[in-house]
């Protein structure tokens, strides 16, 4: 899945590269790769030398975390890529 979002998102930002939506679609990117690389990553460290399944927990705080996280990294492309026109 992330690798086809990544190809996704290469496509559409090289396509866009000329538009004024460059810059939205390299920040919706990142956001959407950050939101769900997050939750991937933190279930297998959660879940690294369990030893009963019915143990594991995951605080809901992290769907705060996470969607702050998206909503930051796509703030920052956004402010940190320049503008279509140069």
């Amino acid at each position: 899945m992330l690798v086809g979002l990544g190809l996704l998102f290469t496509v559409l930002a090289l396509v866009s590269k000329e538009s004024s939506k460059s810059r939205l679609t390299a920040a919706v990117g990142a956001g959407t790769a950050v939101t769900l690389g997050y939750p991937l990553v933190l279930t297998v460290l959660v879940n690294t030398d369990v030893q009963n399944p019915a143990e594991v927990q995951l605080p809901m705080w992290h769907v705060a975390v996470l969607l702050l996280a998206g909503v930051a990294t796509g703030g920052l492309t956004w402010w940190t890529t320049r503008r279509g026109e140069a």
